[in-house]
């Protein structure tokens, strides 16, 4: 039970990432779009 539940807060902690990551790239994208329009 108790390793279900690392395993648990370990892919929370990773899909946290991810969308942090994702938001980044979606902001980078966003300002370049802005710079050349």
């Amino acid at each position: 039970m108790r390793r279900l539940h690392n395993m648990f807060q370990a892919n929370i902690s990773a899909y946290v990432r991810i969308q942090k990551y994702r938001r980044n790239m979606l902001n980078t994208i966003h300002f370049t779009n802005q710079k050349f329009c």
